[in-house]
């Protein structure tokens, strides 16, 4: 075979393996991050690309994890605190409720090995993001003292992928507005602020915060009451009450919070960038919220606020719109078993088009 033969062979093999590599690139498998995905609500396409059942972890990692997805489109990630393992503390809590649970449950502070189980409900970075208008664009409920604990724990966080962006401009301020409302009561448990109570009587804080694209919610409490406290916190996104009774204490909590950032740079930065936003764009107007436009305004109106609360949680407050995460030294079949009880009941639906959530 002459040169120039050999030249024209390897050229045509070359081409063969590009060809074929395109037609095994062309078929996609089921677990492809990749796949297409159509929103039944418009019949728009979109991609997913969550790379579900797989896990980069350090080789130092000792934490187990697994990936959930639940029948009503729910994503869950569940992380297992190996017995022994250190973890940093948490800090967002009341010690005077964690330390009487603690004698109550016979637990010894000192102990190393009772060290906080939990990095999913934050460090003390999470403490200072809660304060009014720390962090960009971040509204949120300011709850707890801080204060460090060594006592077995576990933790929860669910994330909605919509946030202040979302919410139209007759209202200002609803998405915040529907993070405080929620914690009003569910149908199963309709005591108002109950969770508060429930989760501090157990050594454990809650807490919420609301950006421009995400709503972010979470606890963490004691490891034996793990399940309890989680189930009433997904009931929060099953069946939240949203009572007419509510809304004007609520609006005030809202507007006090506001009245807190009106005193930080960072907060009057954003309101200006907001008023400086061509109308329209997402990030224009005001988001915060306050008593004028949650209130005021809409009665001026006869705009029905419970009723554009509850709209925007039947489009936003859906399974597929959200993701959770769940962390303690209980096994992860406890854990699984505890997030499907727990939030089987949330409203399916698929995400949000554009919507991008990690908890």
């Amino acid at each position: 075979m002459s040169q120039e033969e050999k030249l024209e062979s390897s050229v045509s093999m070359a081409d063969d393996e590009q060809h074929s590599s395109e037609s095994t690139q062309g078929q996609r498998s089921e677990n492809d991050p990749a796949l297409s995905k159509t929103d039944s609500a418009n019949g728009r396409e979109f991609f997913s690309f969550s790379y579900y059942d797989q896990f980069i972890i350090s080789e130092a990692d000792k934490k187990q994890y697994r990936h959930l997805l639940l029948d009503n489109g729910l994503q869950v990630l569940l992380v297992h605190e190996p017995e022994g393992l250190k973890s940093a503390p948490i800090s967002n809590s009341s010690s005077a409720n964690r330390d009487n649970y603690d004698a109550e449950d016979g637990n010894d502070s000192s102990d190393s090995d009772n060290d906080a189980d939990n990095s999913a409900s934050g460090s003390s970075d999470d403490s200072d993001r809660e304060s009014v208008g720390s962090d960009s664009g971040r509204t949120g409920r300011s709850r707890g003292v801080k204060a460090s604990s060594s006592a077995r724990r576990s933790a929860a966080a669910l994330c909605i992928a919509s946030g202040s962006s979302d919410e139209g401009a007759e209202l200002a301020g609803l998405a915040h507005f529907l993070e405080h409302m929620v914690f009003m009561g569910s149908a199963k448990y309709p005591t108002e602020n109950d969770f508060d109570a429930y989760v501090s009587e157990r050594g454990g804080e809650s807490n919420a915060w609301t950006d421009m694209e995400r709503t972010m919610f979470y606890f963490d409490c004691s490891q034996e009451s793990f399940a309890d406290c989680l189930d009433r916190f997904a009931n929060f996104f099953v069946d939240p009450l949203l009572s007419a009774d509510s809304l004007e204490r609520e609006v005030q909590a809202v507007h006090s919070e506001f009245e807190q950032a009106c005193c930080s740079l960072q907060s009057q930065l954003e309101f200006f960038t907001g008023c400086l936003t061509s109308p329209g764009h997402p990030l224009s107007g005001f988001k915060w919220g306050n008593k004028v436009s949650l209130w005021d305004l809409p009665r001026t109106a006869n705009i029905d606020v419970r009723s554009k609360l509850e709209e925007f949680r039947r489009v936003h407050y859906r399974a597929g719109n959200m993701t959770a995460a769940l962390q303690s030294r209980l096994s992860l079949d406890a854990m699984e078993a505890a997030a499907r009880a727990a939030f089987e009941g949330l409203p399916p639906g698929m995400a949000v088009l554009g919507s991008d959530c990690v908890a």
